[in-house]
C-alpha cells in the first residue's frame, strides 16, 4: 500500500505526495508543491468556512483572465444597489450666455465605460439672495429640460420640469422640483438646460444628483469670477 505523505510534504514525486496527508494546512495560493488537500481546504475556506478567501484580489471588471473574486469585488466596490449622492450649486450666469433661450446648467457624465443604473435630479429654486425666485421679478418664468445624447453624439430633448413662475412668496410646488432620469448609458451623456422669460442677474441654483452605479462626472456652470 502507498505510504501517506507526511503533512504539507512538498515532494512530488508519488501520487500520494500530490493527493496529500488530511492534515495538511489550507491553501489558496497556486504553487508547484502543493497537495490537492491544501487546495481543496483552501476552496471549503472560501466558499463556506469562517477563514473566507485569505487575500481578497483588487476589483476588476468581468473580463478574459479575470477570477470571480475580482468581479465580485468590482460589483462590491461600485455598489450597484446603493444610492450614493453628489450636491452642489450650478448657476446662471447672464454674462457668459443668453438665457431667454436653453443654456447648460449642468452635465452629467457617467464614468468610462460605466452606465449609471438609475439617476435622480433635484433643483432648488428658492435659494436665499441669490436663488430664482429671489432675483427675478414676479410673474417671470424659468423653464429646464433634460437632453441626453440618444444616439451617443447628438443632444436630443429627453423630459421637462414643470415651468416656474416666479413669485416674492413662491409656492411649495415652485420651491424646487425632482425629476428621475433614470438610467444613463455609458457614452449617453445628460444635459440639462434651463432658460428665463427675462434675464435679471445672475442666479444660484443648487441641486443634488441621486444614482446607483460608478461616480459619475458632474460639471455644474459656475459663475465667472
Amino acid at each position: 500500500m502507498p505510504k501517506a505523505p507526511v503533512a504539507d510534504d512538498t515532494n512530488t514525486r508519488l501520487m500520494e505526495h500530490s493527493i496529500g496527508n488530511k492534515a495538511d494546512a489550507a491553501a489558496q495560493a497556486v504553487g508547484a508543491t502543493t497537495s490537492m488537500i491544501a487546495y481543496l481546504k483552501g476552496l471549503l475556506n472560501a466558499l463556506l468556512g469562517t477563514a473566507g478567501i485569505t487575500t481578497f484580489p483588487a476589483a476588476a471588471k468581468a473580463a478574459n483572465a479575470v477570477s470571480l473574486a475580482e468581479v465580485l469585488r468590482y460589483i462590491q466596490e461600485k455598489k450597484l444597489d446603493v444610492v450614493e449622492t453628489a450636491a452642489g450649486e450650478a448657476d446662471i450666469d447672464i454674462s457668459e450666455a443668453v438665457y431667454t433661450g436653453y443654456i447648460t446648467l449642468l452635465t452629467i457624465a457617467p464614468a468610462a465605460g460605466e452606465a449609471l443604473l438609475d439617476c435622480w435630479l433635484h433643483l432648488d429654486w428658492n435659494k436665499t439672495t441669490t436663488g430664482a425666485h429671489a432675483i427675478g421679478t414676479a410673474a417671470d418664468t424659468l423653464d429646464a429640460i433634460v437632453m441626453m445624447k440618444v444616439d451617443d453624439t447628438n443632444l436630443r430633448h429627453a423630459q421637462a420640469f414643470t415651468q416656474v413662475t416666479i413669485s416674492d412668496t413662491p409656492s411649495d410646488e415652485a420651491s424646487g422640483q425632482r425629476v428621475h432620469i433614470g438610467p444613463i448609458g455609458p457614452t449617453e451623456t445628460c444635459v440639462v438646460k434651463v432658460k428665463v422669460s427675462a434675464e435679471r442677474d445672475d442666479v444660484e441654483i443648487p441641486y443634488r444628483i441621486m444614482y446607483r452605479g460608478a461616480a459619475p462626472t458632474i460639471t455644474p456652470v459656475a459663475a465667472a469670477a
